[in-house]
């Protein structure tokens, strides 16, 4: 019988390893056990090295902006000198500060400015030059930190009163806009006897006033100026600080009411100042964020302004570019800016003016345009500035503004390929509604 083999199972039976080849595998697990150990140790603590580098390089780069801050602070507070502090009712306190002539920003330096003490971002009134009680100083001038006035280096010689200059300094911005329109009414009045006569909603301090003032004061008509401000603080201020009493004592500044300027605007036949009609209304009403206020986006309110205008376009001036009998109001159309901002209601606010007071005609100036960031609006036909009667420091605002009637001209005549005004008509207002137009004026496109 054939012998049999070696067996299956003792074949595949694998000898263990001798005891010391057993120590040599566990002690190469153990080591690499340790290995990965020791990497994610040294990549732990290198993930905590480097965060707490970045977290102490943001606090060096923190301090030092916080730093440079306080010295940029500092630095503006040595050019920034308080001249006054008033408690209002209807806000935060307010503050008049003096820039010297080596404040930071150019365009205020040697400029007394208006603040309120949460927001010292928003000027509320400014006024440039040398002041000190009804005088001009034309010298360099000196800070007083002890007595806190404004004086001059050189002595009392030198001093004159405030004498008018062929050349006024304009502030920029929408105030400019505002002295502008005067120049609309004065042309229309050139053969007239009677007096121009301008409403101020929301005089503030008098920097509108002031400019009015100083552009007009030469021309062949008087101009007679009515203020209406809420804030009873920012009147007393503007009379101490920035020449509203100058004004008043010489009769530009013909009377100032405090209060609610929407009311006050209203026609009462038991005050017989309220049966003064006016050439011009000038309309610069804003919240603390520099928005529309809510009153001025109500019907009724317009409609109460457009009867103090004392000539109101009718459709036969609507249909011309001609300034002749037709009164005007003006509007600071405030978006606000930032989170805040609401350029809808500015839109809603044009369409009343053109609806109540503009006999369906509105003038649109665009933000942005001469580095005036205001949105503003003039009632009636398009603006047609006389020569004689335009200050020629405001003569490079006077072709920006765009007429509603170029949106009615398109509309109703798609054969014309340009306006009246020689501009190309544009093909894509045949699509929008007004409101979309305006809106889009408004913006600068």
């Amino acid at each position: 019988m054939r012998g049999r083999g070696p067996s299956l199972s003792a074949t595949c039976t694998s000898t263990p390893p001798p005891p010391r080849a057993r120590s040599t595998i566990l002690q190469q697990q153990q080591q690499q056990q340790q290995k990965q150990q020791h990497y994610h140790r040294r990549r732990h603590r290198h993930r905590f090295e480097k965060k707490a580098f970045l977290s102490r390089r943001r606090r060096v780069k923190a301090e030092a902006a916080s730093s440079s801050k306080e010295d940029k602070d500092k630095e503006e507070e040595k050019h920034m000198h308080l001249l006054e502090e008033k408690l209002s009712q209807h806000g935060a306190p307010l503050q008049v500060y003096y820039c010297d002539e080596e404040y930071e920003i150019p365009s205020f330096r040697d400029t007394t400015i208006l603040i309120r003490s949460t927001t010292p971002d928003a000027v509320l009134s400014e006024m440039r030059g040398k002041m000190d009680n009804g005088v001009e100083i034309s010298t360099k001038t000196v800070y007083d930190e002890q007595n806190a006035t404004i004086s001059s280096s050189s002595s009392s010689s030198s001093l004159k009163k405030k004498s008018r200059l062929p050349q006024v300094t304009i502030t920029g911005g929408v105030f400019d806009l505002f002295a502008l329109a005067v120049a609309l009414v004065l042309d229309q009045e050139e053969d007239k006897e009677e007096d121009v006569n301008v409403a101020i909603l929301g005089l503030g301090a008098g920097t509108c006033a002031r400019l009015i003032d100083d552009l007009y004061h030469s021309s062949n008509k008087r101009v007679k100026m009515f203020g209406y401000e809420l804030d009873d603080a920012i009147v007393d201020l503007g009379m101490k600080h920035f020449g509203l009493n100058e004004l008043k004592e010489k009769g530009s500044l013909v009377d100032v009411r405090v209060g609610d300027a929407l009311e006050n605007i209203k026609t009462k036949k038991s005050d017989a100042d309220d049966t003064v009609k006016f050439d011009l209304i000038i309309v610069d009403l804003f919240d603390d964020q520099s928005r529309v206020i809510p009153q001025l986006m109500e019907v009724e309110r317009w409609e109460n302004i457009s009867k103090r205008l004392k000539n109101p376009p009718s459709s036969s001036s609507s249909s011309s570019s001609s300034n002749e009998n037709v009164s005007r109001v003006i509007c600071n159309l405030s978006t606000g800016r930032g989170r805040g901002a609401n350029i809808n209601n500015a839109v809603h606010v044009a369409e009343l003016i053109a609806e109540t007071c503009g006999n369906g005609d509105v003038s649109i100036w665009p933000s942005s345009k001469m580095n005036v960031w205001n949105e503003c609006c003039i009632s009636g036909p398009k603006p047609s500035f006389g020569v004689d009667t335009t200050p020629k420091v405001l003569a490079t605002y006077c072709p920006h503004w765009i007429s509603t009637s170029k949106y009615v001209k398109n509309k109703n005549s798609s054969s014309n390929e340009t306006d009246e005004d020689g501009d190309d008509k544009d093909d894509d207002d045949d699509d929008i509604p007004m409101n979309g137009w305006l809106l889009d004026r408004l913006q600068g496109r």
